[in-house]
């Protein structure tokens, strides 16, 4: 997501100041990094990290808003998504905020951050509307978007929770889908099928440059996403049918019966047998946030929400998410 919008601001030649923790990270922005230092005048790199904020000092002054994107998404305890997640925000909001009252935050935080909907025989329960999140992750999100509606000012903050963000440089998804490159497929377990909120990194972009230049008086938490969420076994049909047409070839699979205990419960094995760490981190915190982001009507909020704003927003994201999958065929990463 970070690459994407440094990328869309630099573009248009909008200043901006880039917190990073190490110079080689500006490889996976930029092509060439020499280059991006010599000839990149709207931009100014700042080593760091919401740890080590000594070197914004220098740059206060030019700070007029914040696009808050740091964050972990995966962490071996609460206390590492909590010191990242929540004490990091605090920490850069409190230098910030301290230099500049009238500065304009933009909290990229997660659905997540509102807690799981209830499962009934119809569906997902649309009247279940409190913030009580069971991840790790989402409770750290919700923490630091609770401090900045305590101490921020209304009219200069929008917290905006996505549900699934893809793009084509994005591989989260990657590893469910070299599963069914090997003949296994991922199957959802349950008497109820899970829809999930998505939208993609460019529209998302361009949604929070959007909230940059507008009134937020009206704004607090916003939801962008598709209005058509898609299903677990849409997501994976779609990805079946991309790799028949790139191989020619009739694919069949074995269905893997997927939880979210099950999920947590791999995690957990595979991190006291000390297999594949990263991996092990993905699964544990997975298994809690596939209930966390499932749809619900949150999404068709935030297809009012993206309307209001004077943003066109697809009313499905079944052809971008088709698109990503073969932007990652063509990449040789599946």
């Amino acid at each position: 997501m970070g690459r994407a919008l440094v990328r869309s601001l630099i573009q248009d030649n909008v200043p901006v100041v880039l917190l990073v923790r190490k110079r080689k990270r500006l490889k996976t922005i930029f092509q060439d990094e020499s280059n991006f230092f010599t000839n990149t005048l709207s931009a100014k790199v700042v080593l760091g990290d919401l740890g080590h904020l000594d070197n914004l000092i220098p740059h206060l002054d030019s700070i007029q808003g914040v696009i808050h994107l740091a964050a972990t998404l995966t962490a071996h305890n609460q206390a590492a998504f909590l010191d990242t997640n929540f004490r990091g925000t605090q920490r850069l909001h409190k230098r910030l905020f301290s230099h500049n009252k009238a500065l304009r935050w933009i909290q990229v935080s997660s659905l997540a951050a509102n807690g799981p909907v209830p499962f009934t025989s119809e569906g997902l329960d649309p009247r279940f509307d409190q913030n009580m999140p069971i991840s790790h992750y989402g409770q750290s999100k919700l923490l630091a978007d609770s401090y900045l509606k305590d101490v921020h000012p209304s009219d200069q903050l929008a917290i905006v929770r996505p549900g699934i963000v893809f793009g084509d440089e994005d591989q989260a998804w990657l590893p469910f889908l070299k599963l069914i490159n090997k003949g296994i497929e991922p199957k959802w377990r349950g008497a109820v099928m899970p829809y999930f909120s998505m939208i993609d990194v460019n529209h998302l972009v361009h949604v929070l440059r959007k909230l940059m230049g507008t009134p937020l008086n009206q704004i607090e938490t916003l939801y962008p996403a598709f209005e058509k969420p898609m299903h677990w076994d849409q997501m994976f049909n779609v990805w079946k049918t991309s790799l028949e047409l790139h191989s020619g070839v009739k694919h069949s699979t074995i269905k893997l019966p997927i939880t979210p205990i099950l999920l947590k419960g791999l995690g957990s094995i595979f991190s006291l047998l000390g297999i594949v760490p990263g991996l092990s981190r993905t699964l544990s915190a997975s298994g809690d946030k596939f209930y966390e982001m499932a749809a619900h009507h949150w999404a068709k909020d935030g297809y009012s929400q993206m309307a209001d704003l004077g943003l066109s927003m697809p009313k499905s994201g079944e052809k971008h998410w088709q698109a990503c999958i073969q932007s990652w065929q063509n990449k040789g990463w599946v």
